[in-house]
Order: C-alpha cells, then sequence, then structure tokens
C-alpha cells in the first residue's frame, strides 16, 4: 500500500490508497464469459484494522464479441450475491474499454468480499449455441479495485484480542509481539521485560516466541 502521492505516509493514521488487479487476487488472466450466459467471480479481503474513508472503485476493463449485439448484451456486476450495477457491452468490439463502478461498502467492512460478474450474450447468428465461438466477453485481467481507507490503530484493551495468550488445549506455542515506539525510554523497556518475563511464566510448561517490533 501507499499514499495516493506515491509515497509512504509519516502519519500512520494518514489516508492510503491500495490498488489491486485480478492477477494480485488470484486470477491467472483475463476472465472469459462464454455463451448466452455465463459468470465468473473474484475476491478481495478488507482487514479488521481499516476503515474505508471512500466506497471501493471498481475500474472494469472489458472486452467483447464482434458479433454482440450492444443494446441487448449484459454485464452485471454483484457484491456479496447483491447485484451493485449493470452495464451495456456496447464498447468497441474486440477492442479494451472501461467503465467505472463504486463498491457500496460500510466505512467498517473486514473480511472477505465476492465480486461476480454474470454475462447476458446477445447476437444475430441464426442458432445461439453456449459453445459458438463468437458469443464471448472478458473481464481483462488488468481490471482493478480501488480501495481508498485509514489504519485503526489497536485498542490497548486485552479484552478485543481475538484470542487469549494461552489455552491448556493447545500445545502450540503463539507468537507474542509486542509493538513499540521507535527510542524507547528506559521505562517503557523495563516494561516490556516485565511483560515478557510474566506471560512466559504463566505459559509454565508452554514455550513463548516473544518478538519486539518497533
Amino acid at each position: 500500500s501507499g499514499a495516493s502521492a506515491g509515497a509512504a505516509p509519516t502519519d500512520p493514521r494518514a489516508v492510503r490508497v491500495k490498488e489491486v488487479k485480478l492477477t494480485d487476487l488470484g486470477a491467472f488472466g483475463d476472465i472469459t464469459l462464454q455463451g448466452l450466459i455465463d459468470q465468473g467471480e473474484v475476491g478481495f479481503g478488507v482487514p479488521p484494522h481499516w476503515r474505508l474513508e471512500q466506497e471501493p472503485e471498481l475500474r472494469l476493463r472489458l472486452t467483447r464479441s464482434s458479433v454482440l449485439i450492444p443494446e441487448i448484451s449484459l454485464l452485471t456486476v454483484s457484491l456479496d450475491d447483491k447485484p451493485v450495477a449493470t452495464v451495456r457491452l456496447d464498447g468497441p468490439a474486440e477492442a479494451p474499454w472501461e467503465r467505472v463502478i463504486k463498491l457500496p461498502l460500510p466505512a467498517k467492512a473486514p473480511g472477505f468480499h465476492v465480486v461476480r460478474f454474470k454475462a447476458y450474450h446477445r447476437s444475430h447468428l441464426p442458432c445461439e449455441l453456449d459453445d459458438h465461438p463468437g458469443l464471448w466477453s472478458r473481464v481483462l485481467a488488468d481490471t482493478t479495485f480501488k480501495l481508498t481507507y485509514r489504519r485503526i490503530p489497536p485498542t490497548l484493551n486485552l479484552a478485543d484480542w481475538p484470542y487469549p495468550f494461552r489455552d491448556e488445549r493447545d500445545l502450540e506455542p503463539r507468537p507474542l509481539v509486542l509493538v513499540m515506539r521507535p527510542n524507547p525510554s528506559v521505562e517503557e523497556v523495563t516494561a516490556a521485560g516485565y511483560i515478557t518475563s510474566f506471560l512466559a511464566t504463566s505459559a509454565r510448561w508452554r514455550p513463548t516466541d516473544p518478538i519486539v517490533h518497533f
């Protein structure tokens, strides 16, 4: 991730912009939609420590067969099984073109989200078969998702942590990460030592893996 100006912001709460392509999200290339009706999908995640400042933007890069009827051939975009936009496949035949779609997500929307593309292809072919090579459109691999967000600082409350430091039912060690500011004071380093020693003593027979991150 980086700032909109291209450089990483020094303020951890600054507005950041992240753009990812289909290939960054696990697609092997273009998503080809074939036949009268076809669909494909891709997923993206929003980390729990992000707050979205704007609705995510989907920059669709499309191409289509020259035999499609542009007035009635359509592509519907759904977010988490809810349709958000339908665009006509009326761009130039067999050449890339672009549509921009807003994805309605709330500011706090952690987790995995699925975007589905469903195409409806119609043509003047005398026999429209699903396997006819002329019935196709593609969502190109350079289609991008643009997310504008701020990082949310962690709450200093152990009750909000996703799992306890130790659990007698689990024999595997949990990595313990202590996050400290650069150039900590002697008192802060001492406190980190106390915390590490206390947790290691509490774990008793369980090994700990303390990591200090500045």
